[in-house]
């Protein structure tokens, strides 16, 4: 039984088509002859060290993605957390909505909700911004390493529309911008 090649990431697969041959269970994975005995081996279009690249890139990625979703998550349960913890006190300053007392790591610290900005904000505000930053740039980033820049593969399908790559891409940009458009005027209408 012939080894099917599958991905140059996977390894090989064991199996004949329908027709016997090795090469007709999976055509699409086929070695493109080249006419340099030392040119570069293809799959398909793509040189094979683009496809190792991207592959890795796109791991690399889905991985920040994912790690970033965490971090804001958390941070976002922390403090979904702190508000449930906060104890209305009497001789808490005008504009706190409540306190609370933690413990962590040998030390205690004393939060303060404030309903409004306090009078005088200190210079080393901590802003938690960065999860939900990195979140949103890391997914849009994946989007376009998977649907845009492999258009080819992933967005486009011949047997339904059989579109240039910049135009399925110029699609799915549109309608990312329309549906941000229609989201808007939604939370903005009374």
């Amino acid at each position: 039984m012939a080894k099917l090649p599958i991905s140059p990431l996977v390894g090989e697969m064991s199996g004949r088509a329908e027709g016997g041959t090795p090469d007709a269970a999976l055509p699409c994975l086929k070695q493109t002859p080249s006419a340099r005995p030392n040119a570069v081996p293809t799959q398909g279009t793509r040189p094979r060290m683009w496809t190792y690249l991207s592959e890795w890139l796109q791991f690399a990625v889905r991985w920040i993605h994912v790690i970033t979703a965490m971090a804001w998550i958390g941070s976002s349960f922390y403090f979904i957390a702190l508000d449930l913890g906060l104890r209305r006190r009497r001789e808490l300053p005008e504009g706190v909505s409540g306190e609370a007392w933690q413990v962590h790591g040998g030390g205690f610290y004393n939060m303060r909700k404030y309903t409004v900005a306090p009078p005088e904000m200190p210079d080393d505000l901590t802003w938690f911004k960065w999860e939900s930053y990195s979140t949103w740039l890391s997914g849009a980033a994946l989007l376009f390493l998977l649907y845009y820049v492999q258009a080819d593969l992933f967005l486009i399908d011949p047997e339904v529309a059989d579109l240039p790559v910049w135009g399925a891409s110029l699609i799915g940009i549109a309608g990312l911008a329309l549906g941000w458009v229609v989201y808007d005027a939604l939370c903005k209408s009374p």
